[in-house]
């Protein structure tokens, strides 16, 4: 996971086969706590989440709701395009891109 500036906020490796939907629940747990500048206790979760449609699922969008209520932003598999998302997503793509260029990170060098 990722804020809106592309710094990760949590990071989790799990094997190929486990399905990204799965660990949304873990990875909004490991988030630590979030300053927000201002005086007082931090804030716990950030306040929206935006996915692709990889997590367009019930089990998901609950536990969004459960967890302080995040809002999500969740596309819709065969209702919306990919290019919806597209504003927030390239967030995530160059972070991933910008951890890749570690190369001893990268699977096979």
């Amino acid at each position: 996971m990722v804020d809106a500036r592309g710094i990760p906020l949590a990071v989790e490796v799990t094997a190929a086969n486990l399905h990204d939907s799965r660990m949304l629940e873990p990875m909004l747990d490991a988030i630590p706590p979030l300053g927000t500048g201002r005086r007082g206790r931090p804030r716990r979760r950030p306040e929206k989440l935006h996915a692709d449609k990889a997590y367009d699922f019930r089990r998901c969008r609950d536990a969004c709701k459960r967890r302080h209520h995040i809002k999500h932003r969740i596309a819709r598999r065969g209702i919306e395009s990919r290019e919806r998302l597209g504003k927030h997503r390239w967030v995530v793509g160059r972070t991933i891109a910008w951890l890749a260029r570690f190369r001893r990170l990268t699977i096979r060098y």
